[in-house]
């Protein structure tokens, strides 16, 4: 596991985020914006393999996979992503978990 992608040589890998929200309502919220992403994909970020969103109660984890960290790049840039981090501000109740997984 890492904590940053760019340590990968090149090729496919995983990040896993894990998000605990201050409150189910708080996870519902987000969860919308993370929806609205994952609709966006597939034209604007053919590089973005998959993206799967799961709830339980308050938490909320993200599995995505990417071709390469030039797509990876692309998702942290986009405007639904953008607006995202804004969004988590008030919303979580500890710094996100971030772990990057090298694909075999």
């Amino acid at each position: 596991m890492s904590q940053d992608p760019s340590q990968f040589e090149a090729g496919k890998f995983v990040l896993c985020a894990r998000l605990e929200t201050i409150s189910k309502d708080a996870a519902d919220e987000l969860a919308e914006f993370l929806l609205a992403i994952k609709r966006d994909l597939g034209e604007k970020e053919p590089g973005c393999l998959t993206y799967r969103v799961c709830q339980f109660e308050n938490m909320l984890m993200i599995f995505e996979e990417y071709a390469d960290q030039e797509a990876f790049n692309l998702h942290k840039e986009s405007e639904g992503a953008k607006a995202f981090w804004v969004a988590l501000e008030t919303r979580l109740q500890k710094p996100p978990a971030f772990e990057f997984y090298r694909e075999l």
